[in-house]
């Protein structure tokens, strides 16, 4: 479960879904960005215009993860970028820590199952 300003989003990266369009979504989001920087930093700043271009890239993330509208759930429409941000670290730790949970659950079974081939 995804939890931003106390609303829950349900996330499981062990969904094979989920895992699809969070790993495809965060690919392209970052992708984006880096693109539009290439493109659009000046003197490495992107200004006003371009925090508003790289909300709109993260929402788009936020979107395609969940659901179309969870970004003007979770943002409203204002345009700060470090909430974005901080969305989308919060997002990428969960996976991981997921991640990490479900791979420790399968060492603990085969543990088990190499206790069980002792007996």
């Amino acid at each position: 479960m995804f939890i931003w300003n106390k609303e829950k989003y349900p996330f499981s990266i062990m969904d094979a879904d989920t895992m699809d369009k969070f790993n495809e979504a965060f690919s392209k989001m970052w992708s984006s960005i880096v693109d539009y920087e290439k493109e659009n930093a000046k003197d490495g700043m992107i200004y006003g215009e371009g925090v508003k271009e790289e909300c709109k890239i993260m929402d788009a993330f936020f979107d395609e993860t969940f659901e179309p509208g969870t970004a003007r759930k979770m943002f409203g429409a204002t345009y700060n970028l470090a909430d974005r941000t901080s969305a989308v670290k919060k997002l990428y730790n969960l996976s991981q820590k997921q991640l990490k949970e479900h791979k420790e659950k399968v060492e603990e079974i085969a543990k088990m199952a190499a206790g069980a081939d002792a007996k």
